[in-house]
């Protein structure tokens, strides 16, 4: 499984706790504001000194729509957690009733197929996974099928999914968006995780970074409903 540092672990917790942006850019504002505040709001005062430094209105012109999209950005996100649209978070499915799995992409070219083709070796057979697209491609990219091959994993070049029905979402008991939260509206209820993994930049070693990150999420995710994973696996790349 792939290991995780410091700062993706930082970045998973600030996505299931969003309000934590929302306070930090409110104390940003309220920090310009009192430091307007303390030159009687002269645009022209400097603020800062010897090679740090800026007049107000430089300040505030830059750090108010900054960190003030910041609270906005950090309210959006916490109302969509209390709402069980949460990127990323612990997914509570009981497991005797877990029986169908979406995962969904922009166009099935390579992330989902890793995704369907790892979730099909690590869940039971009677869990049915299937892959759905946007706007499907034509077929699974080479360099998708060579990285996935040297992982000991055989994807056939015309896996692509199907494009994406209504009836898909209602169905399924949980879906995972893959670079598609703002294009794919789930049903309100549904059990849905957003992986941020970009598609990769080209080349069999981008593909193997981006299978190896998508099968450290499958792995996450199996183990949260009671499916034993490999607690490591080897390296590609020497």
């Amino acid at each position: 499984m792939t290991n995780h540092s410091p700062p993706q672990e930082s970045q998973a917790w600030l996505l299931r706790n969003p309000w934590a942006v929302s306070l930090g850019s409110a104390g940003f504002v309220l920090a310009m504001l009192w430091i307007a505040a303390s030159v009687d709001w002269d645009l022209s005062a400097t603020i800062g000194g010897g090679s740090r430094h800026a007049p107000l209105w430089l300040l505030l012109l830059l750090g108010g729509p900054l960190f003030g999209a910041g609270v906005v950005v950090g309210i959006v996100r916490q109302v969509r957690v209390l709402t069980g649209h949460t990127p990323g978070a612990p997914t509570d499915l009981p497991q005797d009733g877990f029986r169908r799995l979406v995962v969904v992409s922009p166009h099935g070219a390579g992330r989902a197929p890793i995704a369907v083709a790892y979730f099909r070796r690590l869940l039971p057979p009677d869990v049915e996974v299937t892959a759905r697209a946007l706007d499907p491609a034509v077929r699974v990219d080479p360099e998708v099928v060579v990285a996935m091959h040297l992982d000991g994993v055989e994807i056939a070049p015309d896996a692509v999914p199907v494009h994406l029905e209504p009836q898909d979402l209602i169905d399924a008991d949980l879906v995972v968006r893959i670079g598609c939260r703002d294009t794919c509206a789930v049903p309100r209820g549904t059990q849905v995780q957003d992986w941020f993994v970009d598609a990769g930049a080209g080349g069999v070693i981008a593909w193997s970074a981006v299978r190896d990150a998508i099968h450290g999420r499958v792995d996450r995710l199996a183990q949260q409903l009671g499916v034993e994973t490999a607690a490591s696996r080897p390296s590609d790349v020497p």
